[in-house]
């Protein structure tokens, strides 16, 4: 009630504010972020690129590194973008990157990039991903990164990294009232 209870002041303070230009965030869309094995489980990762409102990189690659234990199967979404590093569909591992241009940023995410994988039975150098006599899960980091240049001025390395588990086995358990 301000007509009748003073407001209380404190201290000034002084605050620091750094503004973000650009934010890249990677996510593995699996459901509780694990996975069984094997291409009958693809798992999509969507890379997210965001630059301030109003403002225009040039230049712009968006980089995913694929673990070895990562099998590339397809792009779903380029956002516009042209793929320029393309990883095998028979081989795990390597880079996926994207030559996106220039962005001038709006207002939410400006590039939406989607591709599938999956987990393969063994990784790059064909040692099996799960043991096959205990199957512990294995936890797998997918890391990416953006690049680009602000007003003549290259940006450091943007970073994102998600991570999923392999399993032999994933239950979900669910239920409906019928």
């Amino acid at each position: 009630n301000p007509a009748t209870d003073l407001p209380i002041f404190g201290a000034p303070k002084t605050l620091a504010v750094n503004p973000t230009l650009i934010k890249h965030t990677k996510v593995i869309l699996a459901p509780e972020d694990e996975t069984a094995t094997g291409p009958n489980y693809p798992r999509t990762v969507s890379l997210t690129v965001d630059v301030a409102t109003g403002e225009t990189v040039s230049a712009l690659t968006v980089s995913d590194s694929l673990p070895a234990k990562f099998q590339f199967i397809a792009v779903t979404n380029p956002a516009g973008c042209t793929a320029i590093a393309m990883p095998s569909t028979s081989s795990p591992g390597s880079t996926l990157a994207f030559d996106c241009g220039v962005i001038t940023g709006a207002a939410g995410v400006d590039r939406t990039i989607s591709f599938t994988f999956y987990v393969p039975l063994s990784d790059s150098a064909a040692t099996p991903v799960l043991d096959g006599t205990t199957p512990s899960p294995v936890a797998i980091t997918n890391e990416s990164s953006l690049s680009g240049t602000y007003q003549g001025t290259p940006l450091p390395p943007v970073l994102g990294s998600d991570v999923i588990t392999a399993k032999a086995l994933a239950l979900r358990k669910g239920g409906a009232v019928v």
